[in-house]
């Protein structure tokens, strides 16, 4: 996760690209599981929706052809300035950006009963595909949180993938529905930032 000002996001991508690492899309990733993971490779994801994957991530992506994945809980889509809106979403995904599910509202889907459970997986994923007219294959579970009974329902919802905030690295043969990140923090050094590459 991304959530860094222009000049750090630019600094971070360079970091990325000097050491020799080829990005993935989504698609990438589930599909290389099954194989041999390419060596030094990555895929970049950034939750929530904020109005920074457009101002700054966007511009960025762009310039290096860079296929990120952006998960959108889409209660917080339009409600206030610091939250995407719609058009600008589509202009972000008609960028070549995939867009993922982050739930409807961000509840802990741990804590809540299997009915709401449900609607939030359900109801996200048709607003997102109704509005961008395509599928929407990947959910980011919110908090990380997630336990057999949310990875079956999210199956059952129709999701492909499903990515937790695990720390590590996915390797062949990784569960699919419990796809592991390495979370890029605003008080990150770049130190800190370079031992996650490795």
């Amino acid at each position: 996760s991304l959530k860094l000002k222009l000049s750090a996001n630019k600094l971070l991508i360079n970091i990325i690209i000097s050491n020799k690492f080829k990005f993935l899309s989504l698609n990438d990733v589930v599909k290389v599981l099954k194989e041999d993971i390419p060596v030094n490779s990555v895929a970049i994801t950034i939750d929530d929706g904020d109005i920074s994957v457009y101002t700054a991530a966007l511009p960025i992506f762009k310039k290096y052809n860079i296929p990120a994945t952006i998960f959108i809980y889409t209660d917080y889509i339009g409600n206030g300035g610091k939250a995407l809106k719609w058009e600008q979403i589509k202009e972000i995904y008609s960028s070549g950006i995939e867009i993922g599910s982050h739930t409807k509202s961000h509840p802990k889907l741990t804590k809540i009963k299997e009915a709401q459970l449900k609607t939030e997986l359900v109801d996200s994923k048709k607003i997102l595909e109704k509005k961008l007219g395509t599928q929407i294959k990947y959910l980011a579970y919110p908090y990380g949180l997630y336990n057999e009974t949310v990875e079956k329902t999210a199956i059952q919802c129709g999701y492909n993938a499903m990515f937790t905030i695990d720390f590590g690295l996915n390797n062949k043969g990784q569960n699919i529905y419990r796809l592991k990140r390495k979370l890029v923090l605003r008080d990150m050094s770049l130190s800190q930032f370079q031992r996650l590459l490795h």
